[in-house]
C-alpha cells in the first residue's frame, strides 16, 4: 500500500505545478486530492485535505492489491484489517498530523515484530477494545506495547 502512495505522492508533485496553471489534477482522484493538499500549502482547510488524499490513496491502493492480500495467511490478512480500521478512524476524526500522537500510539498498539503472529494480533485487538473503553495502560497481551 505504502509503495502505491508514494506513486501517487510522486504524480501529484510533478502535476502541482502544472495543476495551477491548465488545470491538470492527474490520473485518478487520489493523486488529484494530493494536488489539492499541495496547492493548500497545508494552510486553512490542509489538515482535512491531508486525511482526505491519504485516504483516497490507501483506500485505491487497498483495491489495487485486494488479488495480493488474498493471498496472505489470514492472520496478515486480519492484521492487515485492524490496521485500515485504526488509520480509517484517525482520519474520519482528523487526527492533527503534526504532533507526537499517532507516533505515540503506533509504538503502543502495533506488534515488537513483523509479521504479526495470532497472539500478537490478539494482543492488538485486546489493546485497541481498551482504548476504545479508555482502559488503556501495560503492556498488553499477545507482544504490543498498550
Amino acid at each position: 500500500m505504502n509503495g502505491l502512495m508514494v506513486l501517487d505522492l510522486e504524480e501529484a508533485g510533478r502535476v502541482a505545478g502544472r495543476a495551477s496553471r491548465d488545470g491538470t489534477r492527474g490520473r485518478s482522484e487520489a493523486v488529484a486530492a494530493w494536488v489539492d493538499y499541495a496547492r493548500s500549502g497545508g494552510e486553512g482547510d490542509g489538515q482535512r485535505l491531508l486525511w482526505a488524499a491519504h485516504q483516497r490513496s490507501l483506500h485505491s491502493a487497498l483495491e489495487a492489491a485486494r488479488g495480493l492480500l488474498a493471498g496472505e495467511d489470514p492472520v496478515e490478512q486480519a492484521f492487515a484489517t485492524v490496521v485500515v480500521r485504526v488509520v480509517d478512524a484517525a482520519a474520519d476524526r482528523r487526527e492533527p498530523t503534526d504532533t507526537a500522537t499517532l507516533a505515540e500510539m503506533t509504538r503502543r498498539l502495533y506488534p515488537d515484530h513483523y509479521p504479526v503472529t495470532p497472539e500478537h494480533l490478539d494482543g492488538l485487538r485486546a489493546a485497541l477494545a481498551a482504548v476504545a473503553t479508555g482502559a488503556g495502560g501495560g503492556r498488553s497481551p499477545g507482544g504490543t506495547n498498550a
